[in-house]
């Protein structure tokens, strides 16, 4: 017999007593209903408690043999598993894992510490309750509702795994969706093994395994479904509720998503809606968004510059107001103050650069430009580009009828410019009139249509002369768009976002 007490790292004794934290009394509670739940329910692969009791303020489970090594201290001392080693253990944790929730019983954070090894014998151990390790949580568990599903413990088996069989800790879902990679694979590890790691680690819940009981036919090399295939049909929007107020700014790159609305809220979601991440930061009201290599970078009204890099977080003060974000390049980034002058910093430790007091005067539009330059929208009809360097200001387009409420530049270097209920190319003028004020432009799609909201609705204009297309009707107005080659996505009033798959006739022939 061996007996197991509940004596966490930070606890402490006095006599006989265990002096628990008050956030550990809360652990003890799971902890121990957890090990009741084993003790009646299925799992070959689980540690079973033979009992559990409640004595000196703790709690204790006597189990039938030691713990043995846990996972984390075998990669440690012994180095990472073999693949067939790998195969087995995941076999084993799936089946365990699949029979306690087809039971309705707790599975609780897996992670390599809950992972028990002795001989050839593998074991899902208690654990202490804790929430386990960042490294192993589903993407879903950052924003969702607490709540086991398939999908879940899939994520954490398949980055246990990964762990075991690479000696590395894989980086969180929410530093994977900013763009980092898991470790790399060895060389020589089972076909069935790299499929199932590929498909369980896929930050898109409905794009792993569609079960855990179909683990050991995936090992065993049956084929599983495909990576990256969606639940939404091509040319469908898929809506999402983002934010308690309206959405004001969006970004996108790559296979992620970021929105920021006026609830003071930055939220990360992969490209189906699946939520990744909330930053804390904001204290005021968002007032521009770039999502860049080096990290999500935000300004906020009362004149702070946030910036979130991997498990980093930096922000600064202007000393005022800020109006209007946009980027310059990958590591820097232009805010107009509200007393008209333009900041220059360098990111992502947001490092102030300098600052031009004249150039944003009479500026209500700001847009990152080619070569280290910025296009400027001005009250007077102007578009202007503005080299920082030189600090010279050079007219591209005058004589519109009111202020310049948006612009955008496509990729081959197309200056679009919003006024009222026009949209002008610059260089060739006038291309549309809409039927109410445009709120905001994008670019994307694989022939760089223009997509322009104006009111409750999407337009799509394939080429300059073309009549705008109605791509999204809402009930409410669109407040902001955001668009790759592959997706548009639009930030509406009552706080939702809508992401809308761009087909080859709506991305431009």
């Amino acid at each position: 017999m061996f007996i197991l007490e509940f004596f966490p790292p930070d606890a402490r004794r006095f006599g006989l007593l265990v002096l628990l934290p008050e956030e550990r009394k809360r652990q003890l509670a799971t902890w121990l209903d957890r090990a009741r739940a084993w003790s009646q329910g299925p799992g070959a692969s689980l540690h079973r408690p033979l009992e559990v009791f409640e004595r000196n303020a703790t709690g204790y489970v006597v189990l039938s043999e030691p713990l043995g090594r846990t996972l984390a201290t075998q990669v440690a001392s012994a180095g990472p598993l073999s693949g067939e080693a790998a195969v087995r253990l995941v076999e084993r944790l799936a089946q365990s894992a699949a029979e306690l929730l087809e039971a309705g019983l707790p599975v609780g954070e897996m992670d390599p510490s809950r992972v028990s090894l002795a001989g050839d014998q593998q074991w899902l151990t208690l654990g202490w309750a804790d929430g386990g390790q960042e490294a192993y949580r589903a993407p879903e568990q950052w924003m969702g509702p607490d709540t086991e599903t398939w999908a879940r413990v899939l994520y954490s088996l398949g980055a246990v795994a990964h762990f075991a069989v690479t000696g590395q800790i894989p980086p969180a879902a929410t530093h994977r969706a900013l763009g980092m990679p898991l470790p790399p694979l060895p060389v020589g590890l089972p076909p069935g093994l790299e499929n199932f790691l590929e498909q369980a680690t896929q930050l898109a819940a409905h794009q792993r395994p569609p079960s855990l009981r179909g683990v050991a036919g995936l090992l065993r090399g049956q084929s599983g479904p495909p990576a990256g295939a969606g639940r939404h049909p091509a040319g469908q929007g898929l809506r999402v509720a983002a934010h308690r107020s309206w959405v004001t700014h969006l970004a996108m790159r790559g296979q992620v998503l970021v929105s920021a609305g006026a609830d003071q809220q930055v939220r990360v979601w992969t490209m189906d809606g699946n939520p990744v991440s909330t930053l804390e930061g904001l204290r005021a009201a968002p007032v521009g968004l770039r999502l860049l290599s080096t990290g999500i970078v935000v300004a906020d009204a009362r004149g702070r510059v946030h910036c979130w890099a991997g498990n980093t977080y930096h922000s600064a003060d202007s000393g005022s107001g800020i109006e209007r974000l946009c980027a310059l390049g990958e590591d820097r980034v232009v805010t107009l103050g509200d007393r008209q002058q333009l900041h220059l910093w360098r990111v992502p430790e947001v490092q102030a650069l300098g600052q031009d007091a004249q150039a944003g005067q009479h500026v209500t539009a700001l847009h990152e430009g080619h070569d280290g330059t910025l296009v400027l929208g001005t009250r007077h009809g102007e578009v202007l580009r503005y080299d920082p360097q030189r600090m010279q200001r050079v007219t591209l387009l005058s004589g519109l009828q009111g202020s310049v409420t948006s612009l955008v530049m496509g990729p081959r270097g197309h200056i679009f410019a919003a006024c009222g209920s026009a949209v002008h190319l610059v260089g060739k003028g006038e291309i549309a009139i809409l039927p109410t004020g445009v709120q905001a432009l994008a670019v994307g799609g694989r022939s760089e249509s223009l997509f322009v909201a104006a009111g409750r609705s999407v337009y799509r204009i394939n080429r300059p002369g073309d009549a705008p297309q109605p791509l999204l009707e809402s009930a409410v107005s669109v407040r902001c768009l955001s668009a790759t080659g592959t997706h548009l996505a639009a930030g509406l009033e009552d706080g939702q976002l809508e992401v809308v798959p761009l087909s080859e006739r709506e991305a431009g022939r």
